[in-house]
């Protein structure tokens, strides 16, 4: 069933971050190991869609806040996270942003077949 296949998956995912970029929002990419976020955020970054100089990288249990120099006028946060929501809602407070839950995808690649298993 196409709706369930990886690569279709992947593109509305990725077809949401790019609309998400253009509209000026926050971005949340939430999922566990495996599920494409580190991916689509470099494929976006040599694209040129995600410039990293108009949005702060950060990933989930990042507590260097005091080092970001932060312009919410001109800046946005592209969070990569595990799960840990109210981490990523402190980040963003009261403004736009967009959780794209890619906790579903599991590339599969990343997959542990049944012959692997002891």
């Amino acid at each position: 069933m196409e709706s369930f296949d990886f690569n279709y998956q992947y593109a509305g995912s990725k077809q949401i971050a790019i609309d998400a970029i253009r509209n000026g929002l926050h971005v949340v990419l939430l999922g566990g190991d495996g599920t494409g976020k580190t991916h689509l955020t470099n494929e976006l970054v040599q694209e040129g869609y995600l410039n990293l100089g108009k949005y702060i990288r950060v990933y989930e249990g990042d507590t260097n806040y005091q080092q970001w120099e932060y312009q919410p006028s001109v800046q946005r946060f592209w969070i990569e996270a595990h799960g840990d929501l109210n981490y990523c809602l402190r980040l963003v407070k009261d403004e736009s942003f967009v959780v794209i839950k890619m906790s579903t995808l599991k590339h599969p690649s990343c997959e542990k077949s049944n012959s692997d298993e002891p």
